[in-house]
């Protein structure tokens, strides 16, 4: 059997470890998968025999399956639909929201950087942080940026631009288009779509793996794609023959590299740096429980989510990150935002609503050049369940 002729299907789950039976549409292309199709806890018996050498079997219990799949970072190809590896983020303890429309206006008011955005808009505070936002009209006509914190109150959205500006006027027209969000949950328990069915095909064998949940990663580095991982682990099934399983692609565009001109909205504690690398971890715990009289199932842990870049190193005269890691007062904390692409249906967008860095800051060298390695925690809100989104515009 050949490793080329793989691939993997995933669907979400209405209710907790029932197959909802993925067809050929529910196709994700992947860079890998790697499965380890049956593991969990040995027991070794240790019994007196009269003779030297192995005992007995040892004992396999909380039998599951464990799988790390790698894809591309990109957007459906279309705005305000999920890219088709949807089901994996929901089964990392992240919940998708749809705006299926774009959000259109007149600013009240706006500033570089700055736009006070229609009576209408939501009273909720950051309700558009993460979000791209184009001038449509009037001054500032065509300037594109993103939202990186938004008062429900004042309506005042702060921007971070595309390239040289955000200035929009009194009168400008803005457009924020129709997107699907992913953002952290704390309750799994009897919520429908936080866990998928994975048929893992390998050549003639299917590995179906009810239950799945695990965790997200994900990153990039100049002159390559950002990439996405999810490591989790499942409920076991015995593996069948995979005739009459077909794939059919479909809602992933191709991604695009790290560099200028498709990473843009760069953004990290209030500057711009040059960014080489980024990565970002949810630090989710999946966990196997199978107790006796109870159903098996995976539990999920979220700890504090991290991640850290890798960005040319400042002159301390002009931004001092290590009086910003000294600052235990939380006023030098900001956002971390990255983008990838720019046109509808292929905008990707990690968006980290206040990061802090929380570990020793260190130092590399790029081409000569001197860099500084900036580790980082996102920090929520008072409400929860806000320190990060993952949008798709």
């Amino acid at each position: 059997m050949l490793i080329r002729n793989s691939f993997i299907l995933a669907k979400s789950e209405t209710s907790y470890g029932v197959d909802p039976s993925p067809v050929a549409a529910n196709a994700i292309r992947v860079r890998s998968m790697e499965i380890t199709p049956l593991t969990g806890d040995r027991i070794e018996r240790k019994l007196l025999t009269g003779y030297m050498g192995a005992t007995a079997k040892t004992l396999l219990t909380k039998s599951h399956v464990a799988v790390t799949i790698e894809l591309e970072w990109s957007g459906s190809g279309t705005a305000g639909t999920a890219p088709r590896f949807g089901p994996l983020l929901t089964s990392s303890c992240l919940a998708a929201t749809t705006t299926a429309s774009a959000t259109t206006g007149t600013a009240q008011a706006g500033s570089a950087g700055s736009i006070t955005l229609a009576a209408g808009a939501s009273a909720v505070d950051d309700f558009y942080a993460g979000l791209p936002i184009t001038l449509t009209s009037g001054t500032g006509n065509g300037s594109k940026g993103l939202v990186t914190s938004y008062n429900g109150s004042t309506k005042v959205a702060t921007v971070q631009a595309y390239g040289s500006s955000f200035t929009p006027g009194a009168s400008s027209g803005y457009s924020i288009p129709a997107n699907v969000q992913y953002t952290p949950i704390s309750t799994l328990d009897g919520v429908s779509n936080t866990s998928s069915t994975l048929y893992c095909v390998r050549d003639k064998n299917l590995h179906k793996v009810t239950g799945f949940r695990g965790n997200l990663e994900i990153g990039g580095k100049l002159g390559e794609v950002g990439v996405i991982t999810i490591t989790g682990v499942g409920i076991y099934n015995s593996p069948v023959a995979a005739s009459g399983t077909t794939y059919s692609y479909g809602a992933q565009s191709d991604a695009l590299p790290i560099e200028t001109g498709t990473t843009s909205a760069l953004t990290f504690l209030g500057s711009t740096p040059c960014l080489e690398e980024f990565k970002f971890n949810l630090n989710v715990k999946p966990t196997f429980r199978s107790l006796v009289g109870c159903s098996p199932n995976i539990m999920l842990q979220r700890e504090a989510a991290t991640g850290e870049v890798m960005v040319e190193e400042p002159e301390v005269a002009t931004l001092d990150y290590h009086a910003k890691a000294l600052d235990n007062t939380g006023a030098s904390d900001g956002p971390f935002a990255v983008q990838q692409g720019g046109t509808a249906g292929n905008t990707s967008t990690l968006f980290v609503r206040k990061a802090a860095i929380n570990d020793d800051i260190k130092q590399a060298d790029s081409d000569g050049v001197a860099m500084v390695s900036l580790p980082f925690m996102a920090l929520p809100s008072s409400a929860g369940n806000d320190e990060v989104r993952l949008v798709f515009a």
